[in-house]
């Protein structure tokens, strides 16, 4: 996944969450970025879709990491968007959670999509918050 949040693409969290408590690996994978950058990793086997918010927060955290280490400009924008879903998880019963998730997932494909709009945006996501949390 880490392919992908250096292309500015979509970014999943099951599979963030995965590199960090799996114990297996699938071979070796190889992507060429431009003529004179080539990454080589390890992909981790899945274990499955996050599930609940403590997933998702643990998931979302090294997700911010990453992009403070990559897009350091963008950091307080995923920080506060994270803080958001915090608020968003604290607000709705446990039995909503995975709608919330839902929510993100929505949020950061359109965000991915549409490079002009920042996880910030709230406005912008009226329409999927009312979609996934109504």
């Amino acid at each position: 996944e880490w392919l992908n949040l250096v292309r500015w693409k979509y970014v999943d969290l099951a599979k963030v969450l995965d590199s960090a408590h799996t114990t297996e690996l699938d071979p070796k994978q190889t992507h060429v970025i431009d003529d004179e950058v080539e990454l080589a990793f390890r992909v981790s086997k899945s274990c499955g879709p996050i599930k609940s918010s403590a997933d998702h927060n643990t998931a979302f955290t090294m997700y911010i990491e990453a992009i403070s280490f990559v897009f350091p400009q963008r950091a307080r924008e995923f920080t506060h968007y994270h803080s958001y879903l915090n608020r968003l998880f604290h607000s709705f019963g446990i039995q909503h959670h995975s709608r919330i998730i839902e929510f993100d997932h929505a949020v950061r494909n359109q965000v991915a999509m549409q490079r002009d709009l920042r996880l910030t945006d709230y406005p912008e996501f009226e329409q999927l918050r009312t979609t996934f949390l109504s």
